[in-house]
């Protein structure tokens, strides 16, 4: 599985792109993709995954990014910050493909990110966080 072409990644904004999540969830970040996708700055003691699960409650998850470990890895400068604003400014663009899943995960997720710096690939599988 390869990065998806930049062309074919739907163009941003996304439905609820930038918007602060429901306190209820217990995470401070904004949705990427209403429902399916949010980008958080975890407290450094609660982070623990680049990509993990979150409940939604009824039945539902969805994916979270960790907005830190996401721009380190990446080596995007100078930092999650730039990523949170990118997200607000809804000109970060995102493809999700299902890959097969490490043991103990729940999915395996292949990203396609495209922000106007450049872009990043890489898979991950979602731990659900407690």
């Amino acid at each position: 599985m390869g990065p998806a072409d930049i062309d074919s990644i739907p163009k941003p904004p996304y439905k609820g792109q930038g918007k602060r999540l429901p306190s209820r969830l217990g995470i401070k970040g904004d949705w990427i993709i209403e429902g399916r996708l949010l980008l958080a700055r975890m407290p450094p003691d609660k982070r623990r995954a680049l990509i993990f699960t979150v409940d939604l409650g009824g039945g539902r998850s969805c994916e979270g990014l960790d907005a830190d470990l996401l721009a380190r890895e990446f080596e995007i400068m100078p930092g999650a910050e730039t990523l949170v604003e990118m997200n607000r400014d809804r000109c970060l663009a995102v493809s999700m493909q299902d890959v097969a899943s490490l043991p103990g995960t729940k999915r395996g997720i292949f990203f396609t990110i495209v922000t106007p710096l450049g872009g990043c690939y890489f898979r991950a599988s979602a731990a659900p966080i407690n």
